[in-house]
């Protein structure tokens, strides 16, 4: 009820187009009130404190701009209220130095009237957090000023200039967050090294000083230091409280009406200074969503002339109801919560007027007036209550629609990204064994160093009978066969070396690459995450800007991981098998040759000689092979084994982070649903205070006029009986 009245004498709303410009002014400079000002009450001494020394309306409206701006905090506990807006007189506000939009909005009247600047207060519809383009808006739910400065009017919100509504975590999510990050999560450098070779083996060709100086790979990698502790702390789901922040800004300091008008427009429409414009476009004008500190910036700050808003001002309360009534309702038929307020003001006033007729038909005319207009206003109330349920459903329904649609959507990055961690696991095994497979050969080609030791070191072959020419030519050709192969073998074994040593450096970099990959394909997610905290959501387009980049990371990522990563690690593995089947194969001709060759000396077809050669070659090769195999490569598989490793991580991170937000986007989903529900209550309580208001006046206006006939009747009565005493 309280909510009521104060909504039928707080606004005058108005829509002219605009027929005149005044030079655009430069925005306000926000300066430090003097602390004796706080302890002020009485808005006379107030108001001669701040403008002393202050000439022009400028001047003043800027001072007590100013003054409030920096003075007056805002208070949810009173917006949230069970009874709704109470009125607060201009002392209390600023005894309390608190207050909501209604508050801020009233002391400015107050204070700017006690200056002698013409100011009123607006009521209408300002778009919110919860607000999505295309919403349909069932009541208005702020207030803010419109003032006259040098014959011009312009417009101003001192609610959203003092400070911002923000949400963020709670301090123990907060101090959750910090130990994950810095003491949880760690970095540490990997240091790639050969592995030694054994003291007794001599340095093979191209085992330099220099090549034993070069740097080894160097990488840095993040680690979990605790895993136990950091499950547990995964396990505390992240919460978020709203917030009130000081944040003094000239952004809606005598804004520029086009831009004012993009987030806040009247009931009617006339004060909002610009061209005319609908309901349904102000619900859809998308440029709500690109609004940010450019666009206040570079506002032109110009009045406009409003014959109308002049007209308004001094309406009585009869003809200002009439006009709202008429305005609001053409403008919006959804909001009838105004339409009932003003019904209920237009009754009000009949029944004041017939309380003061003297002539009785006027007087019953204007009582039955009054009933009528309070039965249309309990009318428009309980019609109020169904447009609130309407919206409360539709906002719910919206809310889910929401979540559903990021669970869609993260879905199928997790599904991705599953993919990949099962394609990394694969290379991760692929390089272990292969790894482990060339060890093995290192230590066969170690042990296999003592073998030919003692085939060097063994007795002389004897020279026994001669065979038959035909035998001996067939041994020849054979071991020319065997020879010719070996050296074969030889080139293909040095070739497939040479380009297995080019393809681990290149495949190394493409993998420590991918893993920093991650970072463009984590960072949206985090980002995404950190704006749900905001309550944000898939509908804004900050988010939507954000989650594109997603959609780009990954499909970046998956063809550098298709064409390069893939391909060349596939290479890679073939070719190491390649190598080490070619390596097999010329070892076991090399050791065909040597009996090969050891037979024709034994028939003295060969020199002893060139045993001899044939041996010193085979532990020449066989030192390269163990050289190789031990040497720069290994360290480059190690480096592979290492980032498939980090890539893991950091594809597991990524799913670690779309669990996650979708954690948040539950709780953001809940507290979304807790403030609808707040809301729903709120109007909720203050419609049913509001037609039990129009209620009891309908019954004192019934009281009334039933006595009032009741004393005609009796009158008429008494006039009879002298009638006929006369007689």
């Amino acid at each position: 009820m309280k909510t009521l009245i104060i909504l039928f004498f707080l606004a005058c709303l108005m829509h002219l187009p605009y027929c005149a410009f005044a030079q655009s002014i430069d925005p306000i400079r926000f300066e430090k009130t003097a602390r004796s000002t706080r302890k002020i009450t009485n808005p006379k001494v107030l108001v001669a404190t701040i403008t002393k020394g202050k000439s022009g309306e400028k001047e003043k409206f800027d001072a007590i701009f100013n003054w409030v701006v920096n003075n007056i905090d805002y208070n949810y506990s009173i917006y949230f209220s069970s009874g709704g807006v109470s009125p607060m007189s201009v002392k209390q506000i600023l005894k309390y130095k608190s207050g909501v939009c209604l508050h801020y909005a009233f002391l400015m009247d107050t204070l700017c009237a006690l200056a002698d600047i013409t100011n009123v207060t607006v009521l209408g519809y300002a778009k919110d957090e919860l607000f999505d383009v295309k919403d349909s808006l069932y009541m208005d739910n702020h207030a803010w000023n419109a003032v006259k400065l040098n014959g011009l009017w312009y417009l101003y919100d001192v609610t959203f200039s003092s400070g911002e509504v923000f949400y963020r975590y709670t301090k123990f999510s907060q101090a959750i967050n910090y130990i994950i990050r810095h003491w949880i999560i760690g970095y540490k450098q990997v240091v790639i090294k050969p592995k030694p070779r054994f003291f007794f083996f001599n340095d093979c060709d191209g085992d330099t000083a220099a090549e034993r100086q070069r740097k080894p790979i160097i990488k840095t990698v993040s680690y979990v230091k605790f895993k136990l502790l950091y499950h547990l702390l995964q396990k505390f789901k992240p919460r978020f409280v709203r917030d009130y922040k000081k944040n003094m800004t000239a952004d809606y300091y005598l804004t520029e009406p086009e831009l004012f008008a993009i987030q806040h427009f009247p009931d009617n429409p006339v004060w909002s200074l610009t061209a005319t414009k609908s309901m349904q476009e102000f619900e859809g004008d998308s440029a709500f969503y690109y609004l940010n500190d450019s666009s206040f910036a570079h506002q032109n700050r110009q009045g406009r002339t409003c014959v109308e808003c002049d007209a308004e001002i001094y309406m009585d309360a009869l003809n200002w109801s009439l006009n709202m009534r008429k305005r609001s309702l053409k403008f919006n038929p959804h909001n009838r919560f105004i339409t009932s307020a003003c019904e209920y003001c237009i009754a009000l006033v009949k029944f004041n007027a017939a309380k003061k007729a003297k002539d009785s038909l006027t007087k019953v005319t204007l009582l039955d007036t009054s009933r009528t207009l309070l039965n249309e206003a309990r009318a428009s109330m309980r019609q109020s209550v169904l447009n609130l349920r309407a919206n409360y459903v539709s906002q719910k329904d919206k809310n889910m629609r929401k979540v559903y649609a990021l669970m869609d959507e993260n879905k199928a990055h997790s599904e991705f990204i599953k993919n990949q961690i099962a394609r990394t696991n694969q290379e991760t095994r692929n390089i272990r064994s292969l790894e482990d497979e060339i060890n093995l050969r290192a230590k066969k080609t170690f042990r296999r160093s003592f073998t030919l030791n003692r085939l060097k070191k063994g007795k002389e072959v004897e020279i026994s009978h001669t065979p038959s020419e035909a035998v001996l030519e067939q041994l020849k050709r054979q071991h020319q066969q065997t020879m010719l192969k070996a050296d074969s073998l030889t080139r293909m074994f040095e070739d497939l070396k040479t380009d297995f040593s080019n393809l681990l450096p290149p495949l190394s970099d493409n993998l420590w690459k991918q893993v920093q990959i991650h970072d463009s394909l984590l960072r949206p997610i985090i980002s995404s995450t950190n704006l749900r905290t905001k309550l944000l959501d898939n509908f804004k387009i900050e988010i939507v800007e954000t989650r594109k980049r997603i959609n780009w990371a990954e499909s970046f990522y998956k063809l550098q991981s298709d064409s390069g990563l893939s391909r060349m690690s596939e290479k890679a593995f073939d070719l190491a098998h390649l190598i080490l089947n070619v390596m097999d194969d010329r070892n076991r001709t090399m050791e065909n040759g040597y009996k090969l060759k050891k037979q024709l000396i034994k028939y003295g077809a060969l020199e002893p000689e060139k045993l001899d050669e044939h041996t010193t070659r085979m532990q020449q090769l066989n030192d390269e092979d163990f050289c190789w195999l031990r040497g720069k490569n290994s360290m480059y598989l190690r480096s592979l084994f290492h980032g498939f490793v980090s890539l893991k991580g950091r594809q597991r991170e990524f799913e670690g982070a779309i669990r996650t937000e979708n954690r948040v986007e539950g709780i953001r989903s809940r507290m979304v649903g807790a403030e609808l529900s707040k809301r729903r209550k709120k109007y909720s309580r203050i419609l049913k205070g509001n037609r039990r208001a129009v209620f009891r006046k309908a019954i004192e206006v019934k009281d009334y006029k039933k006595s009032y006939l009741d004393k005609l009747r009796k009158k008429a009565k008494k006039e009879k009986r002298r009638a006929k005493k006369k007689k």
